[in-house]
């Protein structure tokens, strides 16, 4: 019966670490695939407003070749395509022209000339006639900008054309990797979610307040050049884990590790339970060892007295 429970602990702990190693590998292959929609979805709507951006920009640029442009139009312009800013510069990159209400815009107070030759330089030398600048600090007020930029007609200068990028970042916070790995990091039996490279931790949940780098971690080096999810156990604050590791990799270039911990209460229960049971066997056992001993004993204790007894009445007789 011992030997059975043994037996018993060890097929059942080897059942719940394969039925963690299956989830484990679903949720490995959940967050990777995840992620690599949130980085597409995000690639996609930044080349949609792109391209929103530089139609206008060509629309401003044309009415600039007909010489009909005028403070009052770019300012019915910027409101009409829900445009920021639209900014006009010249072969120096001298701003002449833009869609700034100095009344209305506290931030701008007393900003005198303004000159961009270094952020349009590709345009002004005739590198390129159109160019994407992409996210931009503001720089007079804590935000950020998304800016493209065409040439003018005649190289005459530069157009630069930008939107306000909040809404675009909040939404690239929502859907993004640091959004997917907090949500499954709250779900239960997951101790940690955390994505990593060479240089440290990128993402993670709230309980990661550290793990172990690349250097100290010859297993995190198997990972990289591999798409397959490798399982161990691991310790996380002081206690042990079921941690799977995989790689992300975007259009065959690393970009980091995901790694995942899972709670290994399900596995410290059914050790626990087969202990109590062996202990409850062990204490059967030795109620019934104790038992058949008293009754052995009583039966030599009869046998003995019962041939006393006879050797007594034949000594009688």
């Amino acid at each position: 019966m011992v030997l059975s429970a043994y037996l018993e602990l060890q097929q059942s702990k080897s059942e719940v670490f394969h039925l963690l190693s299956e989830q484990a590998n679903t949720l490995s292959e959940t967050i990777v695939s995840s992620s690599l929609n949130a980085l597409e979805s995000s690639t996609e709507l930044e080349d949609l407003i792109t391209q929103r951006l530089l139609n206008n920009a060509r629309l401003v640029r044309r009415l600039d070749s007909l010489h009909t442009l005028t403070h009052e139009k770019l300012i019915n312009i910027g409101k009409e395509n829900n445009l920021f800013r639209i900014n006009i510069f010249d072969r120096i990159g001298d701003r002449v022209l833009t869609n700034r209400v100095a009344e209305e815009d506290i931030h701008y107070a007393g900003e005198g000339n303004v000159n961009r030759y270094q952020e349009v330089e590709p345009i002004l030398t005739g590198k390129v006639n159109e160019m994407i600048i992409g996210l931009k600090k503001a720089m007079h007020v804590e935000e950020q900008r998304f800016a493209v930029a065409v040439a003018r007609a005649g190289k005459r200068g530069a157009i630069v054309v930008n939107m306000n990028a909040e809404d675009f970042l909040q939404f690239r916070r929502r859907i993004g990797i640091g959004q997917i790995v907090l949500d499954i990091g709250n779900n239960s039996g997951i101790e940690y979610v955390a994505l990593q490279d060479s240089l440290g931790i990128m993402a993670a949940s709230k309980s990661v307040k550290e793990l172990s780098s690349f250097p100290e971690d010859s297993f995190l080096l198997s990972v990289v050049n591999s798409d397959s999810a490798y399982t161990r156990l691991s310790m996380f604050e002081n206690h042990e884990v079921f941690e799977v590791i995989r790689g992300l990799n975007v259009e065959g270039e690393f970009i980091g590790v995901f790694r995942i911990g899972m709670s290994m209460d399900e596995v410290r229960s059914v050790e626990a339970r087969t202990v109590r049971r062996l202990i409850f066997i062990g204490i059967i056992l030795t109620t019934i060892g104790i038992i058949l001993l008293s009754i052995l004993l009583t039966n030599q204790n009869l046998k003995i007295l019962s041939e006393e007894f006879g050797n007594y009445k034949s000594f009688r007789h």
